[in-house]
């Protein structure tokens, strides 16, 4: 056999190969089939289940009542964040008990630093934010 007639036998092998795997991709037999119908049933009931019978009852109405502005007041958000317990002074310094934690100046407290405290009031600074705590009497 000449080297031409091995290449063209090699190539033909290979398509024919191909075709057949094809074929049966197309065209299952007994249990392929079955396994198919299957679960394309499983696939139907499974559809069935999210159909929407009545549109009504999918589409309810949203409504918002975003008042005079949506770019809402966000200076309070933080306030929550802290409960103020007490104010002492000690060595010509005030020291607070912000959240169960005794502070002085410069702490931390959640990320906001502690800017100054007197006698009846701690204020915390985080980037433009300011919280202001005032001890109850």
């Amino acid at each position: 056999m000449s080297r031409e007639n091995m290449i063209i036998m090699s190539i033909s092998f290979v398509v024919i190969i191909t075709l057949m795997d094809g074929l049966s991709v197309l065209f299952p037999k007994g249990k392929e089939l079955d396994n198919l119908i299957d679960i394309e049933n499983k696939l139907e009931t499974k559809k069935e289940r999210f159909r929407v019978h009545n549109k009504s009852e999918s589409i309810k109405s949203l409504s918002i009542k975003w008042g005079n502005d949506i770019f809402y007041d966000r200076s309070n958000v933080y306030d929550g964040w802290f409960k103020l317990t007490g104010i002492t002074k000690f060595n010509n310094e005030y020291k607070a008990i912000v959240n169960g934690e005794i502070v002085h100046k410069a702490s931390k407290v959640k990320g906001f630093a502690v800017a100054s405290i007197t006698k009846d009031q701690v204020i915390l600074n985080r980037n433009q934010y300011r919280v202001t705590l005032t001890l109850e009497k």
